[in-house]
Formats: C-alpha cells, structure tokens, sequence
C-alpha cells in the first residue's frame, strides 16, 4: 500500500521519544523470540504470531536490512501503541484473531522492486509457502499483514498505522470474503478509514503536511465514488466529511451499505 512518506522534522513525529524507543532496541528484544535453521524469528506476541523473514540470498538491497529480531521488537511495541491508543482498532483485531489466525511478517524482501520504495506494507490472505505450508493450523482463515524493509523503520506511530491500515483494513474484507472482488479503490477507501480513526486516536496533527495528505488522498483519491453514492443516496449524511475527525464508525457503516449495492446478494 502506498502512504504519503513522513518527514522527520515535523511535528509529526516525537521527536525525543522515538530515539529513545529504539535506540537501545536490540537490548529489548524478548527473550521469546525463537529462531529457526532456515533463518526465521519468530514469536508470538498478545495472540499474534509475528514471523521476520530471512533476505533472499544473494540479493541487494537499497537500504541497510533491520534485523529479524529488531523488526520483531518493532513491531511489538507498535502493535502495544495499537492496543494502548486506538481501542477500537485493537478491538478489531481481536475480532480477527477470534475469527481465525492472525500474523504479522516482516520480510525485507518486500517490495522486490527496489525503486519501489513507497510501498511499506501489504496485506495478504495467505503465508509463504515455508511457512506452515501455507495454510492455518487449524483450517481456519490466515490474516497476514507484511511490514517491508521500508516500513519497519518508520516510528512507532507510523508503523502503527501501517499495521491498521493492513491488518485491520483489508483484514476485515478478507474476513468478509470481498478483498479479492471489491475494486481497488473501494478496498482503499475501506482501509484508509480505519487508518484515519487510527490518526485520529494516536493524536496526530491533523494540520501536518502528512496529514492534509492523507486526507485529500481519503477524500479525493480512494473515497470518491463512496462519496458519490452518498451524494446521491445519502446526501443528509455528507457533512461527516466537513469535521476535522469524522465519525468513522459511522462513514464505515455507511460503507458496508454502500458496498452490498455493488453486489447485490446477501453475505
């Protein structure tokens, strides 16, 4: 998924707090973290099995890797900003975990492109095929979220909203059955709601650069035929998008109306 880079000397990042979160982070890493001759780490973390992928040998990369086990650690402690800011996010979470196997990965592998350096995360419905043979240790769904070599560097709040706009967002369609039918752009929108309660429980600064971004790629990029229906289905309802934090909830239920017109059949 594609997201508007931060930059690191805006008020949107903090910028005592971050340092200090990973500069000592190799010391963190939990003791729980296994490794495996294939070159894996592995762990599992508030019910989430978190997995960081081994590069490709032979292969060059742009940036300088993470370690597996300091991506893991990032993670983990952008999963806990998760569950401690956005309690409606987290509750969607466990809602997938409820609903069947839940992994985040860190592969910095991904993106393959090398000049593709927009791309920080991805959400897939299936893990590689090392990986537990690529199905769920009890038939049930697999949620897989991956972080790339990029991403895994953005601060804790950053990556936070990766991991929603992934897990969370396209999870739940996953969950639905629709990811893999629903258009690009609907997909996004979906996803891009969530990340936006997200924002708006983190705290961020709704006025940054990054965030006027993000917004006017809500509104105007991903969300614009949602929009459209609700002009001409909804119109009482289009002064959500007037506040500064709409109502998410609310746009969300909207959406999942707006979604079923496109179908047309019962889930």
């Amino acid at each position: 998924m594609l997201f508007p880079k931060p930059k690191t000397n805006t008020a949107l990042f903090v910028v005592l707090l971050v340092p200090i979160l990973f500069i000592s982070i190799v010391n963190m890493v939990k003791a729980s973290v296994v490794s495996s001759p294939e070159g894996l780490h592995q762990t599992v973390y508030r019910g989430i099995k978190i997995v960081a992928l081994p590069p490709e040998t032979g292969a060059h990369f742009d940036v300088s890797l993470t370690r597996g086990v300091v991506g893991i650690r990032k993670l983990e402690v952008a999963l806990d900003f998760i569950y401690q800011k956005s309690s409606y996010n987290a509750e969607r979470i466990s809602f997938l975990q409820r609903a069947g196997n839940v992994f985040v990965l860190y592969d910095p592998n991904f993106p393959k492109e090398r000049l593709h350096k927009g791309m920080f995360g991805l959400f897939v419905n299936k893990l590689p095929n090392f990986i537990n043979a690529g199905k769920g240790e009890n038939g049930r769904k697999n949620y897989v979220m991956v972080v790339g070599r990029h991403g895994i560097n953005w601060p804790v709040r950053e990556l936070a909203g990766i991991i929603v706009h992934e897990l969370v967002g396209h999870g739940t369609q996953h969950y639905r059955g629709r990811l893999s039918q629903m258009l690009q752009i609907d997909a996004e929108c979906e996803a891009w709601l969530y990340h936006e309660r997200a924002n708006q429980d983190f705290g961020v600064n709704k006025r940054s650069r990054f965030m006027v971004t993000f917004r006017r790629n809500l509104e105007m990029k991903y969300c614009v035929n949602f929009k459209s229906y609700m002009k001409n289905r909804l119109p009482a309802e289009l002064g959500i998008w007037e506040s500064l934090n709409p109502s998410v909830p609310r746009l969300l239920q909207m959406f999942e109306v707006y979604e079923k017109s496109l179908f047309n059949t019962a889930d």
